[in-house]
């Protein structure tokens, strides 16, 4: 597994993989909803986020605005490099979870029109 640089961003190298890994899964993710998870220094990964909502968006998928950054990400990883999550961590994918439950619920009728669109 590849790690990301000292400033907790991903190499150039892996942008390109994330975006094809995610265009070749469309056809089965139509109408879904996305949760997010990001990290990274002091804003936990967040413009990240937007720029990859805008991607998810244009591929008929439905981003949260419910997502679980983890800001200074180095400072949650124990001695075996392990995370460790704080209590904002926990909470944040608690309520990131409630919702997507919601969301899938929400748009389960929607999806066989989505797809058939193209």
């Amino acid at each position: 597994m590849e790690r990301p640089d000292a400033n907790g961003r991903l190499t150039t190298d892996d942008r390109p993989r994330l975006l094809l890994i995610i265009a070749s899964t469309r056809p089965g993710r139509v109408g879904l909803p996305v949760g997010l998870v990001s990290y990274g220094g002091i804003s936990g990964g967040l413009r990240a986020v937007q720029s990859l909502k805008l991607i998810l968006s244009g591929l008929k998928m439905v981003p949260l605005p419910e997502a679980v950054p983890i800001p200074w990400v180095s400072s949650q990883i124990d001695d075996e490099g392990r995370f460790d999550a704080i209590e904002q961590n926990d909470e944040a994918a608690r309520t990131m979870f409630d919702e997507l439950g919601r969301w899938v619920t929400a748009l389960r009728p929607l999806r066989p029109a989505l797809a058939s669109v193209g």
